[in-house]
């Protein structure tokens, strides 16, 4: 296992907080949205089909923050939640999203 300075350890934590922050505040309005969605919901409705999407895929890199928080010292899942989130499609309508990208990938870069 590579060895992680701290000051770098201390880093990626920081910035896996704040993508747990995001995550958590973004599924938060999703819910939101999907739960006063307008009824009758049609089967075929693409614009709610895309709201659980887009949640699905945000539940998955907090589900395995949630679970190495404690198991994993050396920082590396930390950073490969941080790559496999920016891997997903950005949704178009989320400027917080696309920010919170462009200062991940900024801060990974150093």
């Amino acid at each position: 296992m590579k060895v992680v300075p701290e000051t770098e350890l201390e880093s990626l934590r920081s910035l896996c907080a704040e993508l747990r922050d995001y995550l958590e505040g973004r599924i938060g309005l999703l819910n939101e949205e999907i739960r006063t969605y307008p009824r009758p919901i049609a089967r075929c409705d693409e614009q709610l089909a895309k709201l659980l999407d887009q949640r699905t895929r945000l539940r998955e890199p907090l589900q395995r923050m949630i679970e190495f928080a404690e198991r994993d010292p050396s920082g590396g899942e930390c950073r490969a939640v941080i790559e496999a989130f920016m891997e997903l499609p950005a949704a178009s309508d989320d400027e917080a999203g696309e920010k919170l990208r462009a200062h991940l990938a900024a801060a990974l870069r150093h």
